[in-house]
């Protein structure tokens, strides 16, 4: 399954959850939206994926240098465990993935635009 069909999945799982009351589902669809975006930039980037778990992608994104603020602190939000009373830091997970995935999006334009001609 491509990338990006694999990522429309998960964002429907997760508004699917949402809808019922899946919080914790919610999150965790949000998670694997994210991850998946990530690998594929990654891969294109390298040429390789070195086969992190989606916690580790989101944590390599909250904490890399070239990142922009929105999409790390997202990454950041994302990769945070529950806190005590199990609430999580990022309010809207859903919305979270979406920074990042819009962000891998662009970036992979990018890639496969044309130069500009001279």
């Amino acid at each position: 399954m491509p990338w990006s069909d694999a990522i429309a999945r998960e964002i429907e799982r997760g508004r699917e959850a949402e809808r019922i009351g899946n919080a914790g589902m919610a999150r965790t669809c949000a998670r694997r939206a994210a991850g998946i975006a990530i690998r594929e930039l990654e891969s294109r980037l390298k040429g390789k994926n070195d086969s992190k778990d989606l916690i580790q992608e989101l944590r390599w994104v909250a904490e890399e240098r070239g990142f922009p603020r929105e999409v790390q602190q997202a990454a950041y939000r994302l990769q945070q465990r529950l806190n005590p009373d199990f609430t999580s830091l990022s309010k809207d997970p859903l919305f979270d993935a979406e920074i990042i995935v819009r962000f891998v999006r662009d970036e992979l334009e990018k890639l496969q635009a044309p130069p500009p001609s001279s």
